[in-house]
């Protein structure tokens, strides 16, 4: 194999090791991607949830914050899918509304 067809080949293995390179970087920024797509709908099905049960048990906000120890404001924010609710605070929103903690991970069916 002359020079010209070996420097041919290293320049294709190294254009093809980059391009490589940038498509797994693709990836990984589509896996970042899906994966915060998949928490704001997460959060956001469980808030839906949390209103759907306290309004279905007719407790106000205000009522489940006194049973939860949590603020109004922090429920309100749940309930929009705002912020992250941490496992404790779900934990407390399941028993302030007395329910098991994966009827707030239920579908809503209407």
């Amino acid at each position: 194999m002359n020079f010209l067809a070996k420097f041919q080949n290293q320049t294709l293995i190294i254009f093809l090791e980059k391009s490589m390179r940038n498509i797994s970087m693709i990836l990984e920024l589509i896996d970042k991607e899906l994966e915060k797509e998949e928490e704001e709908k997460l959060r956001k099905n469980l808030g839906i949830r949390v209103a759907y049960i306290r309004s279905r048990k007719k407790i106000s906000q205000f009522k489940l914050s006194l049973l939860t120890g949590l603020s109004k404001q922090y429920i309100s924010d749940l309930e929009h899918g705002r912020g992250n609710a941490s496992i404790s605070s779900i934990y407390k929103i399941s028993k302030g509304l007395g329910v098991d903690l994966s009827d707030l991970f239920k579908s809503i069916t209407r």
